[in-house]
């Protein structure tokens, strides 16, 4: 893997996951507290199940295979088999996806209170 392909996938894992943290920060905006708590247990929660259930969903495993040269097994689900980058990629798209949903709802919500 050369450089310039290792820097987009931390570019990657940067944006997935940082969309979660502007997501907390629009939730909880005058809640320090809160926010940092939430945003700790829920990185955690997510690398422990991700660990548990599918390893290559998990990224620091991801990596560490993919560095390796190491073929991860394919997941399979009712009988038809993804492979193991289609899942991690997809799911770390629907996960910042999600955040995005989050923190758009989230100052559109803010916004309305401020209106009133």
């Amino acid at each position: 893997m050369g450089t310039q392909s290792r820097e987009s996938a931390l570019s990657f894992y940067a944006l997935s996951y940082g969309v979660w943290g502007l997501a907390s920060l629009a939730l909880w905006e005058r809640k320090v507290e809160n926010r940092q708590v939430f945003i700790r247990c829920f990185f955690t929660c997510l690398v422990i199940l991700s660990a548990l259930f599918y390893l290559p969903l998990n990224p620091i495993a991801f990596l560490l295979a993919y560095l390796s040269r190491q073929d991860l097994a394919p997941l399979v689900l009712f009988g038809w088999q993804w492979p193991a980058p289609y899942i991690h990629f997809t799911f770390h798209l629907m996960l910042g996806g999600s955040g995005y949903a989050l923190q758009r709802w989230a100052l559109q919500r803010e916004s309305r209170s401020w209106a009133r």
